[in-house]
């Protein structure tokens, strides 16, 4: 078995880490977190042009017919330049949509995201704070200023009543000033919800590389702070959580491009295992930088924040080993 990316995957992993790289720099990130939209519209509508909105989409709506596998690649990247927009929920919604939409609600929607004209999100928790689609009982209704602001439309998932909603977000001269409708109500297996729960972009993988340059250049007692053993049993321990998370997280994309009978297994696999990992290594890395890792001027923080903010969204680790517990069989 070739666990190793193919040709065209791993030039789809060079060409986004030089996008990334040249345009989704940490000067960029923190620059938009003075800005209200907190994404780059130029940056969205350049990763449209270069294919990357549509790469699991059909061909037919634009697409490039691809699969998990190739989205975790991009997904990796991002999650090491801390790539502050919202290319996974749209990415989720449409992967969704694509399963289980109305042909007009394909023909519709999928074209647009495609093509960068369209963002979506997805709804999944309600007051109760369950991940389970089937507590779903949120319904639509127009409301004024507290919507998101910036999605093209929302997608609600209901088991409970086998409903896929789309609920379309239109926009005014101003983006506060919108109404929310009801457009659709069709039948939705189970499968396509469960797949949503997969995604974590990692930025665990930043965070083992600069602590590894770091400890190569910091001296202390006269000699690099990577030569004392403390330190070099973290970045030890940090390397083996990273590699644990590429396999789990590459091996639950494999399983749904494959539908492979513990595709849902193995995503609540990676994600239980990836939030806590990620959490992990971010906070060993500051510990290996100390005090510095703690200051604003540094970037670690961007990294922990987003694994921070990572860990619950679409499941938490708790909640995933509930649902590996259910899975494996007795």
């Amino acid at each position: 078995m070739d666990f190793a990316f193919s040709g065209d995957q791993q030039l789809l992993k060079n060409a986004a880490r030089a996008f990334l790289d040249e345009r989704c720099t940490s000067a960029v990130v923190r620059g938009l977190w003075d800005d209200p939209r907190g994404e780059s519209e130029a940056m969205w509508k350049d990763m449209a042009q270069l294919g990357w909105l549509g790469l699991s989409l059909p061909e037919a709506y634009g697409g490039s017919g691809l699969g998990m596998v190739e989205t975790a690649i991009l997904l990796d990247e991002m999650g090491r330049a801390a790539y502050p927009g919202p290319y996974l929920p749209t990415v989720l919604a449409a992967h969704a949509v694509d399963s289980a939409g109305t042909t007009e609600q394909k023909n519709r929607w999928l074209p647009a995201i495609a093509t960068g004209g369209a963002r979506a999100t997805t709804a999944f928790v309600d007051a109760d704070l369950a991940w389970d689609p089937q507590s779903t009982a949120t319904r639509a209704e127009k409301v004024g200023a507290g919507c998101p602001r910036f999605a093209s439309w929302l997608l609600r998932l209901d088991n409970r009543e086998a409903l896929l909603p789309l609920l379309e977000s239109r926009f005014a001269s101003e983006p506060r000033d919108h109404w929310l409708g009801l457009l659709a109500k069709h039948d939705i297996p189970a499968a396509p919800v469960q797949t949503m729960l997969d995604f974590m972009n990692d930025p665990a993988v930043r965070h083992l590389d600069m602590s590894v340059g770091y400890a190569k250049v910091r001296e202390q007692f006269g000699q690099p702070i990577g030569s004392f053993q403390a330190i070099r049993h973290k970045c030890a321990e940090m390397l083996l959580s990273v590699e644990n998370s590429h396999a789990a997280v590459y091996y639950a994309a494999w399983a749904l491009d494959a539908k492979a009978e513990d595709a849902a297994l193995a995503a609540s696999v990676a994600k239980s295992y990836v939030s806590e990992a990620a959490r992990h290594v971010c906070g060993e890395a500051i510990q290996v930088h100390g005090g510095i890792g703690f200051t604003w001027e540094y970037d670690l923080h961007l990294y922990m924040k987003r694994a921070k903010a990572l860990e619950p969204m679409y499941g938490d680790a708790d909640w995933h080993r509930e649902q590996i517990l259910r899975l494996v069989p007795a």
